[in-house]
């Protein structure tokens, strides 16, 4: 998988939809002329046939961010030395 993969799952283990633990892994592989790929599995991976996705970045194709907005901003002076914003205090008693 790529440098790209999703922060959140870095190290994280996750439940497919039948309740099996799914480990995301995070390597580089080099593909051959062959179209094959060999990469290194951590120790903690049992021996033995499992289900697999890869993701691959096209060569070439680079993730942006975009650029940044332009939003305008508007000062309008210090808050309130008393103002609260606890969620108590912002909803009513049901929580909305």
């Amino acid at each position: 998988m790529s440098a790209g993969f999703p922060r959140d799952l870095q190290g994280v283990s996750r439940y497919n939809e039948t309740k099996e633990v799914m480990k995301p892994i995070q390597t580089t592989i080099t593909v051959g002329l062959d179209h094959t790929a060999t990469l290194r599995i951590p120790d903690d991976v049992s021996p033995g046939q499992h289900r697999a996705v890869l993701i691959v970045e096209q060569n070439g194709t680079t993730m942006t961010t975009g650029m940044p907005l332009d939003l305008p901003a508007h000062d309008v002076g210090p808050w309130p030395a008393n103002l609260s914003l606890r969620r108590e205090d912002l909803y009513g008693d049901d929580g909305r």
